[in-house]
């Protein structure tokens, strides 16, 4: 987790907020994102009482968001630093969706050279 937030403040793309939605996790995460929150005032974590399962927390996270554009995150995703400079980059005006590739990675963050597009065609 430690990873994956240091990702999200490492962006080169000044990020106006990082909403976190933790679907009751019973592991130290919440503990985790207090202590990121204590330094980057633009964390704002939200505990679920119950386990909403896969979908309910990334609807809950997108009705907590207040910026016109929304990058959606899952527990387990590590970003590049430009990922969001890009991704804005290539934005068209009247868009409604941007996606970006992403690259399997094993526990050690190496590339197992396997991508989502090639088992999903979005």
């Amino acid at each position: 987790m430690r990873e994956q937030l240091n990702s999200l403040f490492a962006q080169t793309y000044p990020l106006l907020e990082v909403i976190a939605v933790d679907d009751s996790s019973s592991d130290s995460a919440v503990a985790i994102l207090k202590e990121y929150a204590a330094a980057y005032s633009i964390l704002r974590i939200y505990q679920n009482e119950v386990d909403l399962k896969y979908n309910r927390p990334f609807e809950r996270g997108i009705l907590l968001a207040k910026g016109d554009c929304i990058a959606m995150c899952d527990q387990d995703d590590i970003w590049l630093p430009e990922k969001i400079s890009t991704l804005i980059t290539q934005w068209k005006e009247g868009s409604l969706l941007i996606h970006c590739d992403s690259e399997f990675i094993d526990a050690k963050g190496k590339s197992m050279n396997r991508r989502i597009s090639d088992i999903k065609n979005l």
